[in-house]
């Protein structure tokens, strides 16, 4: 029979005195001086891990690790760092504007906005003077006759439906009658018209008007006016004056203080992806100084004063790709953007005549350096990359050549593919 030492050494219940050891078994085993102890069941007296809960430890963790890698895979990301080429342009050259996309070749077509804003400051009154003072306003002149347009001689009388006759100062002509989404209607032109006579009695309210040297043809029906806004401004005798210097300085601060204000209305309305130049900018200002001795506050009257802004503006992208074809014309890729193109010196080379209210078409030039960078097309990037395994990965980067160099980070560091999901990828464009 073979010899169990160990089994026998533990089996059996009693002290090492009450069962005699064999000599011949245990001679050449060295002697503890602590006995050895063991973790019993307590009910059953066998060790507490049996080959079966072992195997059943085995298997847990085995098909935890699995569950662990399983669900690593199934919610792993990635972050890829791409660095799109980018190229250095110096500029010093003209381009065209134009209105309508291909109305001249290679034109940059633009888009106009309008912002407004309205000021006032007091000025005070310094002595006062006897005057004579005509009322005056603005009334539209409409040509409903024909569709040829009317001249009117400087002089021409204007009659309020109240009796009170008004003069236009300078020749003017309104345009005929014109097809408006099918609609034939009458051409028009804004006049200024001065009272016959000095007096307040012509400081009126808006009204009709007919032209009394028409009367007896069949224009006089067809042609007339119609006010914009009172008639104001007419008085006789002593008033209240400010001095002319005040008034040029007060109307200086308003021009500044408006011309700020319409620069950063213009600013903050600009549409995303396009610029405006502080040189695209057209600055315009209307004010009461005709009339200032119309409407004390005591002794005191205020200069009113409108500014409106109109300005050119152009798409971001457009202009880059423009700059790109003038400066590198063998590349057959223009799809670029810059950022620095605010730093650019914008100059329109021709400014007479130049309107946002009516230009088609004008010459502008840039000067200075800017970097384009070429576009990566994310989306498709993406969708490229669903389900890649981690060492194929540089195939798909070969076949979008605006990438210089792309760094992946993957989550976790062990998965051995893309994501199959667009949302787990994340691309990062970095821009030297």
């Amino acid at each position: 029979m073979r010899k169990q030492p160990f089994k026998d050494f533990i089996s059996g219940a009693g002290s090492r005195a009450e069962r005699p050891v064999h000599k011949d078994l245990y001679e050449e085993v060295p002697r503890r001086r602590t006995p050895v102890s063991f973790s019993l069941d307590k009910k059953s007296g066998k060790r507490f891990f049996s080959a079966t809960s072992t195997k059943t430890i085995i298997s847990v963790s085995t098909a935890l690790l699995l569950a662990f890698i399983w669900f690593s895979s199934a919610y792993s990301s990635v972050v890829v760092k791409v660095t799109p080429i980018s190229e250095n342009v110096s500029m010093d050259d003209a381009f065209v504007a134009v209105s309508v996309k291909d109305a001249v070749k290679d034109g940059v077509v633009f888009k106009t906005m309008k912002v407004e804003e309205n000021d006032s400051l007091p000025i005070a009154a310094t002595e006062s003077k006897a005057v004579s003072q005509k009322a005056s306003g603005e009334i539209v002149v409409y040509n409903n006759y024909s569709t040829a347009s009317q001249k009117l001689v400087a002089g021409t009388r204007f009659e309020s439906s109240d009796g009170k006759i008004f003069k236009i100062d300078k020749a003017v002509t309104i345009p005929g009658k014109q097809t408006v989404s099918g609609k034939l209607v009458p051409g028009s032109l804004t006049v200024t018209v001065y009272a016959a006579e000095a007096g307040k009695e012509y400081n009126i309210k808006a009204s009709d008007y007919t032209l009394p040297g028409l009367k007896g043809s069949p224009r006089y029906t067809s042609v007339y006016g119609r006010g914009k806004g009172d008639m104001s401004g007419g008085y006789v005798g002593e008033m209240k004056i400010v001095s002319p210097t005040d008034v040029a300085l007060t109307k200086k601060k308003l021009e500044d203080s408006l011309t700020k204000k319409l620069r950063e209305k213009i600013a903050s309305e600009v549409p995303a992806g396009y610029i405006v130049y502080e040189d695209a900018m057209f600055v315009d200002f209307e004010d009461n100084i005709k009339q200032l001795g119309s409407e004390w506050e005591g002794d005191k009257v205020y200069l009113k004063m409108k500014g409106s802004a109109g300005a050119f503006m152009f798409d971001m992208k457009e202009l880059a790709t423009a700059m790109t074809k003038k400066k590198l014309p063998s590349l057959n890729n223009y799809d670029v953007h810059s950022n620095e193109l605010p730093a650019l010196e914008f100059k329109i080379l021709v400014k007479e005549g130049v309107s946002p209210d009516s230009s088609k078409m004008f010459t502008f030039k840039l000067n200075g350096d800017a970097k384009v960078t070429w576009n990566l097309d994310v989306d498709n990037f993406k969708k490229d990359l669903l389900g890649i395994k981690k060492e194929n990965y540089q195939d798909i980067f070969k076949k979008y050549p605006t990438i210089e160099k792309a760094e992946t980070i993957f989550n976790p560091s062990w998965s051995g593919s893309f994501p199959d999901e667009v949302g787990r990828i994340t691309v990062e464009l970095i821009e030297d």
